[in-house]
């Protein structure tokens, strides 16, 4: 009982000779502080990208359905034209072939009368019973009373129908096979207008399928390009604020074990160490800077001691030194610290010292 008592008593007096065993120290409270702010940032960085593409193949699969089913129903739409209108224009062509055909078999006439325009008798092939005959087409005499057919291109022509058809009319001709070469003749010059017809609606049907279709397009594009827009705008947002927590929480952390080498000074020692990484980085730049962009004695002096002041900081850097840094950071004043790209950063650092600490940073 009394060994008990006496480890008890000595871990009490050693908890109050020394506080920091019970709580963590300043540079370990903050190392591990921003060392946890740039896990999290780095894991909202993942869960955002994963949540960006995620969504961006959403919308781009949303949008490919709408295409897919736009095309569907245009192809279907043109299709119901074609099955339409194309047997209709099939059936009329075949038609007038067939009315054609039929033409050469029922063309037979007999004159009447010569009359006195001579034009039109080169439609008649000469009677059989005067094969010899010539001239007929310049205007030959035909004898009236014989017989004789119509030459073969008579129905490959609506004029040469009429023509023929004002023959009859003016008594000229009388056609033997009347009916029937009138129902050719009909056929010959009526359904080309019905082909015309069905033409132009199936023509119609297909721009108004066209116009449906590209309308639809449209409208699945914008559709698609406006969430599209604003989910990269935010997206790119979002990264950059955790590109930049994750720089800076980096940069803090690293500021933060230099600054452990001086725990009694430490806000102090942080604010040096973070900014001497920034000022390193700007020496060494306008240090590598070429000779090419330099047109004067005295720039080519201040380079060199530029260069003298980088390799310097460098030297600090790979084996770091509060007060050597200390100094760097007061010969560069805030040349490189007054820019927005190191002010930016600054700020979620002290932000975020400050909810550790509840000491606000001066930069």
């Amino acid at each position: 009982m009394r060994k008990i008592s006496a480890i008890v008593i000595g871990a009490i007096l050693f908890s109050a000779m020394n506080p920091q065993a019970q709580a963590a120290t300043k540079p370990d409270l903050v190392l591990k502080g921003f060392q946890s702010y740039v896990s999290i940032a780095k894991s909202s960085l993942a869960k955002a990208n994963l949540k960006y593409n995620f969504d961006v193949t959403t919308i781009n699969a949303t949008y490919a359905a709408s295409v897919s089913s736009t095309k569907l129903i245009y192809d279907k739409e043109m299709l119901a034209a074609k099955n339409l209108y194309e047997p209709q224009i099939i059936t009329s062509t075949q038609i007038i072939k067939d009315a054609k055909a039929k033409l050469l078999t029922v063309n037979q006439v007999k004159v009447l009368k010569q009359g006195t325009d001579r034009n039109k008798w080169g439609y008649l092939n000469c009677p059989t019973t005067r094969p010899d005959c010539k001239y007929v087409d310049k205007g030959e005499l035909f004898v009236i009373g014989e017989v004789t057919t119509l030459k073969s291109f008579a129905g490959e022509n609506i004029d040469y129908l009429r023509s023929i058809q004002s023959m009859v009319d003016d008594g000229l001709i009388e056609l033997l096979n009347p009916s029937e070469y009138l129902n050719a003749s009909n056929l010959i010059r009526t359904e080309p207008e019905k082909i015309k017809d069905l033409t132009v609606r199936w023509d119609g049907a297909n721009l108004i399928a066209t116009n449906k279709q590209s309308k639809a397009l449209d409208e699945a594009k914008s559709t698609a390009s406006m969430p599209l827009s604003t989910l990269m705008l935010n997206f790119n947002a979002d990264k950059f604020a955790f590109e930049n927590q994750i720089t800076a929480g980096n940069l803090a952390i690293r500021a933060a074990k230099r600054a452990s080498k001086n725990p009694s000074v430490f806000d102090k020692a942080f604010v040096t160490a973070y900014k001497f990484e920034y000022n390193v980085k700007g020496l060494d730049d306008i240090a590598n800077l070429s000779f090419s962009s330099l047109n004067t004695l005295r720039s080519f002096l201040s380079q060199f001691a530029i260069i003298e002041l980088a390799d310097k900081a460098a030297s600090i850097d790979s084996s770091y030194n509060y007060l050597a840094a200390e100094r760097i950071n007061k010969s560069v004043s805030d040349v490189f610290t007054s820019d927005e790209e190191f002010q930016g950063p600054a700020k979620l650092v002290t932000s975020q010292y400050k909810k550790l600490t509840r000491v606000t940073l001066r930069f």
